[in-house]
């Protein structure tokens, strides 16, 4: 008997018995009760804890976080955490409490007072104690898929119609497995390295000499340290489960990847590398191909058609065959049934698996030359596979002979040998929001505004009225709550009556209702249950402001709600109505077939985390939220969801799949950047050893201390200035001269401000002032018109001609655009008109700092060889992750008044940033050139008085400390002192 169909037989016996008492549960509420049982079953085996509520940091994941040693217990909690999924949260922890005390006494193993001792007399003990021993033993389902292969058939079915294909000569296919992985360490010596990459060059000049890279050359001076006690020069890599890898600019980590990945391949291992863009993917396959190594790039499946927009360079009519290969095709079933599929729009959802033979799901026939699927089947046996950070998490293999379809992660898991990741301080970042999504609410109205428009054009233009008007209604009526959310949430009463809204703290209606005990029972159904009364009420949202007031009036006099407390049951009546139709507009684009809404923004925060991603990752520390917090800067409601810590998919990653000894069934990771050692940034900074540092020559060290970092001495402060604008222009006006001397100096300047607007509003008072060109970078989106350059298009801008770029901090990010398709810098001065600071009570950076904090709390753990110190571990990590989230969200003015944890991530962040800008504008091939100078204009970067936060003398601060620092200063002194001596030499005022 299977662990599930056990789980079966079990719940329907209680369920039998229990239907002969006097409380009624149903089955599904049964099954809950049993799966607590087993949680607690497991507890009463180790004698964890009599609290119900410290128990759940059983289910969270959390055990093998950032460690290397692991046993059985880890295994046993893995299972445990994969079979108790469905109470993994607190709110079903408790509804499956409920449950359990409805059940009779004979039903029940465990009386909830005293969660140590088991009762001998219930029913079916010796079936139960058996089946709650195989829950932690091994997992209950099984995702093989069904789909067969079937060859020589005369037709397909597709959506109720017939397809005849006998006329075609299609190939016999077969499903096959990939090799399996290694599973053991990786070591490779310079020597071997180097010779790799002098084949290199002669293949790329024999089959692709538009594709030189001179990897031997860039090699000649690679000098690698390893990391023990202290620092030392080394002849070879070991690279064991997780291996870090730092290195300043310069210092070959790029040309590192490509000639390991071609070395590694040429010994039979298969690798994976994670970029963060679609042109690195596309173009690093088009070299591994020249080079004879067989490669697959996995790109992404939707939003096909903006990937194309990404790849377009500038000038260019056509795409090149090397991108156009991978992100253009047919699909023929497509062809054969109206091209329903066959647009760009609908990668990812052609019908490939949909099909059915004699009412049996078949794989489409011409799967095995589809030009559409060419890199999901080379996957399957290529030795490099090239792919980026979403891809990673969210895409799916083709089928795989009895595994079905595996998702990318999964794949790599079982298949990979080696997993790079390239910059992966920032893969860090980008995986902690992808499983951890937040959006401003009026921010994703506004994207989907355009949706919405097109949706009524549309119904008027065919009569289609009711296909459309569903969508149009859900919209205005989450527009109107919206409304009705911001207008109350200042008012005093609200902020009175809902504390945790007047701490800063996030918030659902659950959350509230829970917090008010003002609301009668039968008004808390109302809300929860979203009742006909609620429903009443919504439906007046689309008419005039006195028919919802009324609409009021009439909840109020139906449950006697005193006068007092109006104002708070209309907040969570409006709250109640923008939850529930900001679902049903989500609902409502997912209906539509039009492949213009299939990648509304709106699904995002609802769409629920795929199954086994769920499996494999540790849960959210603080909890799987769903909820709002409100900005009262921006007077804004960000909406977000919380699932899981995102960046264990890469630092645990070898651990991520255990065997029953504990010992990991996952790739080998190496982790490469130049910034991801960053102790006090729980963004940035990596919880893992670092094993190797790439050393830069000390001709290019020189070269990068000569660099400037000038503050300049406006007297202009932007950031923090509620009239921004005015301040902007009185910069421009006041350092007129400035821009003019780097007008009519050699090479490019980039100027940073805060967004597009400012932008704007930059480049047309330095074009007045000037009298020169003046560009400015706009979004994907917008049109380019005369002086602007779209984002995506700006690292192959290196033909036009601009002198001055404006642009956005967060545009230029890492500075990744900034730099030419041939790697150098496309600027050498850079002025930056604000302080970028990022929101610390933006709920994307929150939940980023409470992951650091937890991952490295585990790191330095001790959980010993008892498993009940594991277990207090684990609750003491999950009850910070909760104070860090509750410190981080309390109100505070300014950023001198926020906690030491908050102002050394800003700190940190910061300097981050600023390395990374200046990094890019560093990376010239001529050393003998002029080093690149940025300027601060803004007067924010620097304090007048000792309270307030002076952002430089906090970096310098902070390098020094950390460079005293016994055990790894020699390691921060490697990576930063170049730079603390550029932000020196640039102290003297312009």
């Amino acid at each position: 008997m299977t662990a599930k169909s056990f789980v079966d037989s079990i719940v329907n016996k209680v369920f039998e018995v229990h239907q002969l008492g006097e409380n009624k549960l149903s089955k599904k509420q049964v099954l809950q009760a049993i799966r607590l049982e087993a949680l607690l079953y497991f507890n009463y085996i180790w004698s964890y804890s009599e609290k119900i509520s410290e128990i759940h940091a059983l289910l969270q994941g959390l055990h093998k976080t950032n460690k290397e040693e692991l046993n059985s217990i880890h295994y046993n909690l893995d299972m445990l955490a994969i079979n108790l999924s469905y109470i993994s949260s607190k709110s079903q922890l408790y509804k499956a409490v409920e449950n359990y005390k409805c059940l009779e006494n004979n039903l029940r193993l465990f009386d909830l007072t005293n969660l140590k001792e088991l009762k001998k007399e219930t029913d079916f003990i010796d079936a139960r104690i058996e089946l709650y021993t195989r829950m932690f033993q091994e997992e209950q389902t099984s995702t093989v898929s069904n789909i067969k292969t079937i060859t020589d058939i005369p037709y397909v079915e597709l959506d109720g119609r017939k397809i005849y294909i006998n006329d075609y000569k299609l190939p016999t296919q077969s499903l096959v497995e990939p090799i399996k992985r290694k599973c053991d360490s990786i070591t490779v010596t310079i020597s071997e390295l180097k010779e790799s990459a002098l084949k290199m060059d002669m293949l790329l000049e024999e089959n692709a000499p538009h594709l030189k890279q001179s990897y031997f050359k860039r090699m000649h001076n690679f000098k690698l340290l390893g990391k023990g006690n202290s620092l030392y020069e080394t002849s070879e890599i070991t690279i064991k489960e997780v291996c870090h890898i730092i290195g300043m600019v310069g210092t070959g980590k790029s040309t590192l990847i490509h000639v390991l990945i071609y070395t590694l391949s040429q010994k039979n291992y298969r690798v994976m590398l994670v970029s963060e863009t679609v042109k690195d993917v596309l173009n690093n396959v088009e070299i591994f191909q020249a080079l004879g190594i067989n490669s697959s790039a996995i790109n992404g499946e939707k939003k096909q058609d903006q990937r194309i927009q990404k790849t377009i360079e500038e000038q260019e009519m056509i795409l090149k065959e090397n991108i156009a290969t991978h992100l253009t095709g047919n699909c023929y079933i497509s062809q054969l049934s109206e091209g329903e599929y066959n647009s760009l729009g609908t990668y990812g959802t052609e019908p490939c698996y949909k099909l059915k033979y004699e009412n049996k799901k078949i794989l489409c026939p011409f799967y095995s030359i589809c030009p559409r699927k060419q890199d999901v089947r080379n996957l399957l046996e290529a030795s490099a596979v090239f792919t980026n950070t979403y891809s990673l998490m969210y895409n799916f293999t083709g089928i795989i002979k009895n595994r079905g379809r595996l998702l990318l992660l999964e794949y790599a898991i079982d298949y990979i040998d080696l997993v790079i990741f390239d910059e992966a301080d920032s893969v860090q970042e980008t995986l902690d929001k992808l499983t951890n999504e937040s959006d401003y609410v009026e921010k994703i109205l506004k994207e989907n505004s355009s949706y919405i428009l097109n949706y009524t054009t549309k119904s008027i233009s065919t009569g289609d009225m009711d296909i459309y008007r569903d969508a149009i209604v859900q919209f205005i009526t989450v527009l109107t709550g919206l409304s009705e959310l911001k207008t109350l949430i200042k008012k005093k009463t609200i902020l009175t009556q809902f504390e945790r809204i007047n701490e800063g703290q996030w918030f659902s209606l659950n959350i509230l209702i829970s917090n008010a005990p003002f609301l009668s029972p039968e008004l808390k159904e109302m809300l929860q249950e979203r009742s006909k009364d609620l429903l009443n009420v919504a439906e007046v949202y689309t008419g005039e402001k006195r028919r919802i007031a009324e609409s009021y009036k009439k909840i109020f006099k139906k449950y006697n709600v005193k006068k007092e407390h109006y104002l708070a049951v209309q907040f969570l009546l409006a709250l109640a109505i923008t939850e529930k139709y900001l679902l049903s507009l989500q609902y409502e684009l997912e209906e539509m077939q039009e492949d213009l809404f299939k990648d509304s923004s709106i699904i995002n925060i609802f769409r629920k985390m795929n199954g086994e991603l769920a499996k494999l990752l540790p849960k959210a520390p603080a909890g799987n939220r769903f909820g709002f917090l409100y900005d009262s800067e921006e007077n804004s409601l960000q909406i977000f969801k919380q699932q899981a810590i995102g960046r264990s998919a890469m630092i645990d990653m070898p651990y991520l799949k255990i065997d029953k000894t504990g010992k990991p069934q996952g790739p080998n990771v190496l982790l490469l950047s130049g910034s991801s050692y960053s102790p006090g940034s729980n963004t940035h900074h990596i919880a893992r050893p670092v094993n190797y540092l790439l050393d830069a020559l000390d001709d290019v060290k020189l070269f990068i201390s000569k660099s400037k970092i000038i503050h300049v001495a406006t007297n202009i402060r932007v950031s923090g200035n509620l009239k921004k604008k005015e301040a902007l222009l009185k910069l421009c006006e006041s350092q007129k001269h400035l821009f003019l001397e780097a007008y009519q100096a050699q090479g490019r300047s980039l100027i940073i401000v805060n967004n597009y607007e400012q932008a704007y509003i930059v480049q047309k008072k330095l074009k007045e002032l000037l009298g020169v060109k003046v560009s400015r970078l706009i979004r994907d989106a917008d049109v380019e018109t005369e002086n602007t350059v779209q984002r995506s298009k700006l690292n192959s801008s290196k033909n036009l001609n601009y002198k001055i770029l404006v642009a956005p901090a967060t545009a230029i990010s890492r500075g990744f655009n900034i730099v030419n398709e041939e790697g150098h810098s496309l600027f050498n001065k850079m002025f930056f008109f604000v302080r970028p600071m990022s929101k610390p009570r933006e709920i994307g950076n929150v939940v980023s700092i409470v992951n650091g904090v937890v991952t490295e709390r585990r790191m330095y753990q001790n959980d010993g060889q008892e498993a009940t110190k594991m277990f207090e571990n684990l609750v003491k990590c999950q009850k910070e992750a909760y104070i860090t989230w509750n410190k981080i969200l309390r109100y505070s003015y300014g950023i001198e008044h926020t906690s030491e944890l908050e102002k050394t991530n800003i700190v940190v962040s910061r300097l981050i940033l600023l390395m990374q800008l200046m990094g890019r504008l560093l990376r010239v091939t001529d050393v003998q050139a002029t080093p690149p100078t940025i300027y601060l204009l803004d007067a924010a970067f620097k304090s007048k008085t000792n309270v307030q936060f002076d952002l430089l003398k906090e970096i310098e601060t902070y390098l020094e400390e950390e460079f005293t620092y016994q055990k790894d200063g020699e390691l921060m002194e490697k990576l930063y002192m170049p730079f603390l001596a550029g932000l020196k030499k640039g102290r003297e005022h312009v």
